[in-house]
């Protein structure tokens, strides 16, 4: 809890790290990683405890969802 993502590295040998929150210069509960999907694509979905994060592990670059900015409210 708190380290972001690891990985196998393509080598078989150790881990790749991913720290979420210092790849997208956002929060440390970027972090805090609950639940996790890997795409057909090779990208990584993470629910963390600051929104959904989307790793890209090839290009070691990660982007944050806003979800409730774009959900749609109705009465």
């Amino acid at each position: 809890m708190g380290g972001g993502i690891d990985r196998p590295a393509a080598s078989g040998e150790g881990f790749e790290h991913y720290p979420l929150a210092e790849l997208i210069d956002g929060e440390r509960g970027l972090n805090d990683v609950f639940g996790i999907h890997e795409a057909a694509d090779g990208r990584v979905w993470a629910g963390t405890r600051d929104g959904l994060v989307v790793l890209d592990p090839t290009r070691r670059t990660a982007e944050r969802f806003d979800l409730a900015g774009d959900a749609v409210r109705s009465r």
